[in-house]
């Protein structure tokens, strides 16, 4: 593939597909191959050998075929005319009544809705072509900042500071999904009501998390990955006990907890490649933002207490009531990162004069930096809050970004909006949502 090919760069999705059919060709020739228990691939194999041109995402999927979709040979054909709507390079083979697909696309997620009509998902993996062809061209730093896709910051200030993301899984049932890559937030209404229960999010595959740590060692002087907090995900442990795999081997590798989550952790990520680019060393960037993580701050106001309840974040009882009184809460995380309750209204109005008297109370008193805002679709309510904040603090925020689709699970999906603020004291570092 042409684009490829000019920057010395391999499709490895492709490329597996390729080995193993040459080894199906082998078998077939009498040539010697390594045993293995799997059947031969006798179903059809189609291949689309277009240009990738600039599709963002190589996808593969491994998805088990619904008894009405055994007949591989109509399957096949129904899929790829659907596919060549969604990508290029398309290669699509059963075996038994197992399909696996690969396709370069610009949307991963509407390929995996369309793969759920013939069955369910086993495995999928998702790389992003356009981010590593940014760094392969350009490395910017020998320090790697990681983090997972619970902290909300901009596409774009991720691909321009190379800030790598491990998206977490969500799971509707049988079918996993990464996080803001096979879905996206403005599916989740439509996947909840489908599902039989609700959904649920998954912390990461240990393989999937020494692939990328691993990836990263060999390219990378250092790495610094900022989890969620550990109180809300097995995202933090599960990456320390990989790292320290690497570790053992003499790789540098910092695994910091922020005791945080979207916004205010996306503003925790933005300041560790802030310090990167200002050329601070592995160990100064680690001092910086641990020094940060105690005075940071996040508050999240929620127009309904409905998903927080089937979340597991509030109780039954507590939900029942604060439904019956039009109860809006909200919500912060304790100096340990664990979900906590910080104040109420019972009107939208009241929740936004309680945040903006907290923002005066902040600059009055501590003064702030800067800011961020975060929303669940509600581009319109950021920009009001926008044009408050901007009175009081008197800058523009860092950014505005939507939340994680796990945020909106375990929280709200109308409405939600959360405001981030850095905040002066001492000369540190500090910011609260």
């Amino acid at each position: 593939m042409e684009i490829l090919r000019k920057h010395n760069l391999v499709d490895a999705g492709a490329q597996g597909f390729v080995n193993f059919l040459k080894g199906i060709n082998r078998f077939f020739l009498k040539e010697q191959v390594a045993s293995s228990s799997d059947p031969v691939i006798k179903q059809p194999v189609y291949f689309d050998d277009q240009e990738p041109g600039e599709k963002q995402f190589c996808s593969e999927f491994l998805i088990k075929l619904k008894p009405a979709a055994l007949d591989a040979a109509t399957t096949v054909t129904d899929l790829k005319n659907d596919l060549t709507a969604l990508g290029v390079s398309i290669i699509v083979f059963s075996q038994a009544n197992k399909m696996k697909i690969h396709v370069h696309t610009d949307q991963p997620d509407a390929v995996v809705q369309r793969l759920l009509q013939d069955g369910t998902i086993i495995q999928q993996k998702i790389e992003d072509m356009r981010f590593q062809r940014n760094i392969k061209i350009n490395q910017r730093a020998k320090i790697a900042i990681v983090t997972d896709s619970i902290a909300d910051l901009p596409e774009s200030f991720k691909l321009e500071h190379q800030i790598h993301t491990l998206s977490l899984g969500l799971m509707f049932g049988e079918n996993p999904y990464f996080d803001k890559q096979t879905i996206k937030l403005n599916q989740l209404d439509a996947l909840i009501n489908d599902a039989t229960g609700y959904p649920t999010s998954s912390q990461p595959e240990p393989r999937r998390v020494a692939n990328l740590l691993e990836e990263l060692a060999e390219n990378y002087d250092s790495i610094l990955f900022i989890t969620v907090s550990d109180q809300l995900s097995g995202t933090f442990k599960t990456v320390s006990r990989e790292a320290k795999k690497l570790e053992e081997l003499g790789k540098k590798i910092t695994v910091i907890d922020s005791r945080l989550n979207s916004g205010a952790q996306g503003l925790l990520v933005k300041r560790a490649a802030e310090l990167v680019a200002r050329n601070k060393s592995h160990e100064e960037i680690v001092t910086a933002l641990k020094e940060t993580i105690p005075k940071t701050k996040i508050y999240v106001c929620l127009d309904t207490l409905d998903y927080a309840v089937r979340g597991g974040r509030v109780s039954n009882t507590v939900g029942r009531v604060g439904k019956m009184v039009g109860l809006r809460p909200i919500m912060t995380l304790d100096e340990k990162g664990a979900g906590a309750t910080f104040s109420a209204a019972l009107s939208k109005e009241g929740i936004t004069r309680k945040i903006l008297k907290l923002v005066e109370k902040t600059m009055a008193t501590k003064g702030i930096d800067g800011y961020s805002i975060v929303h669940a679709e509600n581009l319109e309510l950021a920009l009001e809050y926008q044009k408050k904040l901007v009175k009081i603090v008197g800058k523009e925020p860092e950014f505005i970004a939507e939340i994680s689709s796990i945020i909106a699970i375990n929280s709200v999906l109308e409405r939600l909006l959360s405001v981030s603020d850095q905040i002066k004291e001492e000369n540190k570092w500090t910011s609260c949502c």
